[in-house]
């Protein structure tokens, strides 16, 4: 499911709501939200990750 999802990443769709995020977590405190006990194993990791890689942001797995 990672390579699928890597995938979607890619689109213009996601890039929009890439963009969209990033504009939100430099405004104020954000979070991600997903209900997969793991975070290690869900999509937010994923995106976290190129969140971190664009603006330079800190994850905490809560």
């Amino acid at each position: 499911m990672r390579g699928i999802y890597g995938l979607h990443l890619e689109t213009a769709e996601a890039e929009l709501a890439m963009e969209q995020a990033l504009g939100a977590a430099g405004d104020r405190r954000s979070a991600l939200l997903c209900y997969e006990a793991d975070a290690g194993c869900c999509h937010r990791s994923m995106v976290a990750e190129r969140l971190v890689g664009r603006g330079g942001f800190a994850v905490t797995n809560l």
